[in-house]
């Protein structure tokens, strides 16, 4: 070996720290959860294929979409309109003979308890922050606890990865133990609003068009019955979408703002965040060795959060995140909300809902 490459041989020859004496698990039958098959989930289901997991299941009630090919390398122009967890399966059987996943069109809050309870692990792969955050009640909901100890049969880790940009994350959760998702959520910006009185008033963007389209033109056009009353906005919806893209365009002419797209608002109601195929493979791959390390024990798992740059460079940090004991999804303690005896319901539902800790 050339000398350049000393040290590269010095690093891959090292042994690891420390362990207990793995157990024996049959990991080619452990049971893992795949939520999302979009950006991170085709890249998560690949990566646990090709490390030996056999018994996979993935959730997503999305389809595909042509804007989706440029990323989620499991679809191909046929398959637009398709469900993508049933493609996203079928790819990965063709391709990793002897691994059996099995898809589930539909969202995560009309599934039992029963179904999550049936699994060893949880990967989450979602864009949608709500969405991750039930799953991680959920998860914290099933743990049972025996004179003030947790029963560790009752626990089911949650890996949660994320991505955006140049930038994403790995948080290793394990419920009534380790940092949950709701002990951090001040990690995770809020989606990004825009004040009601630009909106309505004085808009300055193509964003504001927008907006005011999908939320003030959107409920009026429900009272005049261009919907049904009370329909939301889906932005699955080509149709919604459609009417909210010219309404915004008729917008933005009466006020002389240029940039309105299909495209933007389409971001816009949908709130999508910018996508990196690189950046959802290298946090696929930590999410699958963070499962291969807890179902092997082969290694201590990450405590518990690595954060990705790689937009100056290539930089990560680690942190052991730190569990609250007020925490509504995995604390003991109760979370007391003083209201004034004046307070309307309204006035309840604005502090729940301005306020992340007890959201």
């Amino acid at each position: 070996m050339t000398r350049q490459f000393t040290q590269i041989k010095e690093f891959l020859g090292r042994t690891g720290g420390s362990i207990e004496d793995p157990p024996n698990v049959d990991y080619e039958n452990f049971r893992i959860l795949v939520v999302g098959a979009g950006g991170l989930g085709c890249e998560v289901l690949k990566s646990l294929a090709m490390v030996g997991f056999r018994d996979i299941t993935v959730i997503d009630m999305d389809t595909i979409e042509y804007s989706n090919l440029n990323r989620q390398f499991l679809f191909r122009r046929k398959d637009v309109g398709r469900p993508k967890s049933e493609v996203a399966a079928e790819f990965v059987m063709r391709r990793v003979p002897g691994c059996h996943i099995s898809h589930i069109v539909g969202r995560l809050e009309d599934q039992p308890e029963s179904f999550y309870k049936s699994f060893k692990l949880v990967i989450s792969g979602l864009d949608n922050l709500g969405a991750r955050r039930w799953t991680n009640s959920m998860l914290c909901s099933l743990v049972k606890t025996e004179n003030g100890e947790v029963d560790p049969s009752t626990v089911i880790p949650l890996i949660d990865g994320g991505t955006e940009g140049f930038q994403g994350h790995v948080m290793v959760i394990v419920p009534g133990i380790a940092a949950c998702l709701e002990c951090q959520v001040s990690l995770f910006p809020p989606a990004k609003t825009f004040p009601m009185c630009t909106i309505a008033a004085q808009p300055r963007l193509p964003e504001h068009c927008i907006a005011w389209a999908s939320q003030i033109a959107w409920d009026n056009a429900t009272i005049n019955k261009a919907f049904p009353l009370g329909t939301k906005v889906d932005a699955d919806n080509p149709d919604h979408v459609k009417w909210i893209y010219e309404k915004a365009l008729e917008r933005a002419q009466e006020k002389n703002i240029s940039g309105v797209t299909y495209k933007l608002t389409l971001g816009v109601i949908k709130n999508i965040l910018p996508a990196i195929a690189s950046t959802n493979s290298l946090i696929a791959a930590q999410t699958a060795n963070e499962a291969f390390k807890y179902a092997t024990g082969a290694a201590n798992n990450l405590e518990n959060y690595v954060n990705y740059f790689a937009r100056d460079g290539i930089n990560t940090t680690v942190e052991n995140l730190q569990r609250r004991p007020e925490c509504f999804a995995c604390g003991t303690k109760s979370v007391d909300l003083v209201l004034p005896l004046h307070t309307t319901l309204q006035d309840l539902v604005d502090r729940l809902t301005d306020n992340p800790q007890i959201q």
